[in-house]
């Protein structure tokens, strides 16, 4: 045998060890399906996921639906969520639990958010989905919400402590979350968001009863004057100064997540994810479709298209936020790397 065939084999050899070694110490994938139930859509995300890691290696499949839990308990008595709607979200998550398995999902989990602690039933309802569906699903509290989305968003993006903030709105609450220098967070916890401002609209701006009417369009310039300003009075009393100073310092990026900043505002701009929008992007699109009903608007979501850009200008003004980068990025992201829930 020539030392050449010796020096092959040799190679070889160490290279199959290596293999051998690799196969017993490394911590393999697993497919995982999490559920992030909102208070107005149902997200759902299908990953390959390294749980030693916590990083997503995969996105196999996205889906989102609407569910309007939130409104249900705005317009049923005793603040429940409805039998129809109860029916309804159990009868999509069935359906993307079904989708999931197909494609190879072995662990699944959900999380619901703010509207189920503000629903009389909402634990009821989370408890038949774990008796009827057999997955851990578990109603997260605010500040646990607000660290799922950082987390989540940190699969994407990398940035320095205090200079990314993580800015996430839904139907029913709205975080931000900017990391410490030197360990911890700071957060800010809201509950003035997507469909509760547009009830605010309609009721406090416009003086009509949310029993008989499911949207403020068409607005009026003075609907949307006072609406700008109640949003900015709102922000200046309760978003922290430790947020506020992050925003201010010219090197801080302001990341977007959650299906207002992704789809509601970037569609309504025009502009593509990987975009960023500024505010004269906002000021520019509310004065085109101020005035608009909702068949003008179109979709299943136009009765809070316009006031979620009142909503997001108002922050950013009184904030000084001069532009968002949205991110296809929910709860489900971050619950898939979040182990502590998957028990």
């Amino acid at each position: 045998m020539t030392n050449r065939c010796r020096i092959a084999l040799s190679v070889m050899a160490i290279a199959l060890v290596t293999l051998a070694i690799y196969k017993l110490t490394s911590p393999e994938t697993v497919r995982r399906a999490a559920f992030d139930i909102g208070s107005g859509s149902i997200k759902f995300k299908v990953a390959d996921v390294n749980p030693e890691t916590r990083r997503i290696v995969r996105m196999v499949d996205q889906a989102s639906r609407k569910a309007d839990f939130k409104e249900s308990i705005a317009r049923t008595p005793g603040r429940r969520i409805s039998q129809a709607v109860a029916a309804e979200s159990t009868n999509i998550l069935r359906e993307l639990m079904a989708r999931a398995r197909e494609l190879g999902a072995t662990e699944f989990a959900a999380v619901g958010t703010q509207a189920f602690h503000q629903a009389s039933n909402g634990m009821e309802y989370f408890q038949r989905l774990q008796d009827v569906l057999g997955i851990p699903a578990t109603v997260i509290t605010h500040e646990q919400q607000a660290m799922l989305g950082y987390l989540a968003t940190q699969q994407h993006f990398y940035s320095k402590p205090g200079k990314l903030v993580v800015w996430d709105i839904g139907a029913a609450s709205m975080e931000m979350v900017v990391e410490k220098d030197f360990g911890g967070y700071d957060t800010y916890l809201g509950t003035l968001a997507s469909v509760g401002f547009k009830n605010y609209i309609i009721e406090k701006i416009q003086g009509k009863s949310l029993s008989g009417t499911q949207s403020p369009n068409p607005l009026s310039m003075s609907d949307v004057d006072k609406g700008l300003a109640h949003v900015m009075s709102y922000a200046r009393a309760h978003v922290p100064d430790t947020i506020k100073a992050s925003l201010k310092h010219p090197d801080t990026r302001v990341i977007g997540i959650g299906p207002v900043h992704a789809i509601s505002i970037l569609g309504q701009v025009r502009k593509e994810l990987g975009d960023d929008y500024t505010r004269k992007d906002l000021r520019e699109t509310l004065e085109r479709r101020m005035g608009m009903t909702d068949a003008a608007v179109g979709g299943a979501y136009a009765n809070v298209q316009i006031a979620n850009l009142i909503l997001v200008l108002g922050f950013m003004e009184e904030l000084g936020i001069e532009k968002v980068t949205p991110a296809q990025i929910n709860l489900a992201d971050g619950l898939l790397v979040a182990d502590q829930l998957w028990d």
